[in-house]
């Protein structure tokens, strides 16, 4: 019970820490990030988190992330030029950038809105606290009534 308590608040902080520093975690290439814009849709929505994977395997119209001015930012493929630049712009609102295939730092892979309320409720500080009670408290208070204890 205590081990999943601790894997429990290490995901909690883990997940916290990143969305609240800017920095995105990567696991065996996979990464995550949270859209705070609605450039995006209705494609992708203010709020959502998206899972990103590094691949060379880019085409018009996928959505890569890329840092721009110490920012990371998520743009849809416009083009793709003859020197393998690429073209990037907003869904519903123009700002072009034009990055080489370096500069991207993974693709959209997955945006899912059910996906999205599950991490948001797994991150709150509110469920982790009633996570605590009922796996700590819940299975105590069970043992004593029935004389385990």
């Amino acid at each position: 019970i205590y081990l999943l308590l601790l894997v429990l608040i290490y995901g909690y902080y883990y997940c916290t820490q990143a969305f609240s520093d800017n920095v995105y975690p990567s696991i065996k290439g996979y990464s995550y990030f949270k859209v705070y814009n609605n450039y995006l849709e209705p494609e992708i929505k203010d709020g959502s988190i998206v899972i990103l994977k590094y691949t060379e395997l880019l085409k018009e119209g996928d959505f890569v992330a890329f840092e721009e001015n110490g920012l990371l930012k998520i743009k849809k493929i416009e083009e793709i030029t003859e020197d393998s630049n690429l073209k990037l712009n907003y869904t519903n609102y123009k700002e072009e950038s034009i990055i080489s295939t370096d500069g991207v730092l993974g693709k959209v892979i997955y945006n899912n809105e059910k996906f999205t309320k599950v991490i948001n409720i797994l991150t709150n500080t509110f469920t982790l606290i009633a996570m605590v009670v009922f796996i700590i408290i819940v299975p105590e208070a069970t043992y004593k009534r029935w004389g385990y204890v």
